[in-house]
């Protein structure tokens, strides 16, 4: 029986995780969450542990499941996982990249995340930002400067699997960190057609409404993407203009939301309180369009769902997401045709039915436990 630690934070995921790899059979399963307090957010599940860096360091319980155990799971490269990785590096290493501690850490995909009228509302809102991004890439390149960024460049190097969102994600770790020469890549989704998508929703008739972005994140670009729509004819943009934004900077949620009032007035319709799933998934089915204007992978979960529902989805040509979706051969548009073109465009019925037969097989229940297998025996 292998013995597998999963090192991986109280999210709304993680009672996924722990269901799925409990009912794997010849596998012993820990669970443990780097946490500052001992209450649960998210988490239902009793087998959630809470951890310090120093339980393990000290030795006891502990110190002895590590050591024993044959494969750590990592459930994002956070400081405190990365210094756990350096613990223990010559353990069979999985790194499940959630996306956030790449894009949002290293040099200089951060540098790329924003497009024009973004970045300029990032140096306003931190005058000093690219300037300071500069200063940390060259600090911690030299170890002066001890950060994620630092502990990241080195606990890479004994990883044995990595496990991306996308495979697109995969490409650029192997382009930008100092990753093993043996590394190989693979699969997990954290969730299905069961906890992603509610299939009740599918064939809900569509009103004249545009979703934009997942967050008030300024990786969305949202300010770009309302200067485009700002220069279509009135006539031709959707009636109702729905922005989430329901966690994030709240000095950008603020900025967001007056641009948006200004620009489109009656027409904005900003989220900015939590909404119970269902009902958010109600609504997001409702759209007959789906604009993400990330330069990232981020939001995965509504580009699963609103292709599933039948939106047509726009995307940047430079974001992993518009490489993902062509190398699955989704049917999707492009910011860069809503740009020439001044008008939204709808999918046929056969791109709608191909896009969620396709979403169906991508998200199929049956092929979580395949999954967790084949991680187990690379």
């Amino acid at each position: 029986m292998k013995k597998v630690i999963h090192l991986i934070p109280d999210e709304k995921f993680t009672d996924f995780v722990i269901d799925s790899f409990n009912k794997v059979n010849n596998i012993k399963n820990y669970f443990f969450c780097f946490v500052y307090n001992t209450e649960s957010r998210y988490t239902r599940s009793l087998a959630l542990e809470a951890i310090s860096l120093a339980d393990i360091e000290k030795g006891g319980r502990l110190r002895t499941i590590f050591e024993e155990a044959d494969i750590i799971m990592v459930h994002i490269l956070s400081l405190n996982h990365s210094k756990a990785v350096l613990l223990f590096p010559s353990k069979k290493i999985v790194w499940f990249c959630w996306g956030g501690e790449i894009y949002n850490h290293h040099p200089k995909l951060v540098y790329n995340n924003y497009k024009y009228l973004t970045r300029k509302i990032r140096t306003k809102l931190n005058p000093f930002f690219f300037l300071k991004l500069r200063a940390k890439s060259f600090l911690s390149t030299f170890g002066i400067r001890k950060d994620l960024f630092f502990y990241q460049n080195k606990a890479v190097r004994f990883i044995d699997i990595i496990c991306p969102v996308i495979l697109e994600d995969y490409n650029i770790i192997i382009s930008n960190y100092p990753v093993s020469k043996g590394v190989v890549c693979g699969k997990f989704i954290y969730g299905n057609m069961a906890t992603l998508i509610s299939r009740s929703y599918k064939n809900t008739g569509k009103s004249d409404r545009v979703l934009i972005g997942n967050s008030a994140t300024l990786t969305n670009n949202h300010l770009d993407v309302f200067e485009l729509m700002s220069r279509m004819d009135k006539s031709d943009l959707p009636q109702q203009i729905i922005v989430p934004l329901t966690y994030g900077d709240d000095d950008y949620k603020k900025i967001v939301i007056d641009h948006g009032n200004r620009i489109f007035g009656e027409s904005f319709m900003p989220l900015d309180q939590f909404m119970d799933i269902d009902d958010y998934l109600k609504l997001i089915s409702s759209c007959r369009y789906f604009i993400l204007p990330v330069c990232r992978q981020q939001g995965m979960g509504n580009v699963y769902a609103m292709l599933y529902y039948g939106a047509t989805i726009y995307v940047y040509k430079d974001s992993p997401i518009y490489r993902f979706l062509r190398r699955e051969n989704f049917s999707f548009r492009t910011i860069e045709d809503l740009c020439i073109e001044k008008v939204f465009k709808e999918l046929n019925e056969t791109q709608i039915l191909r896009n969620r037969e396709k979403i169906e097989l991508l998200l199929d229940e049956t092929k979580t436990e395949g999954y967790i297998k084949s991680l187990i025996d690379l």
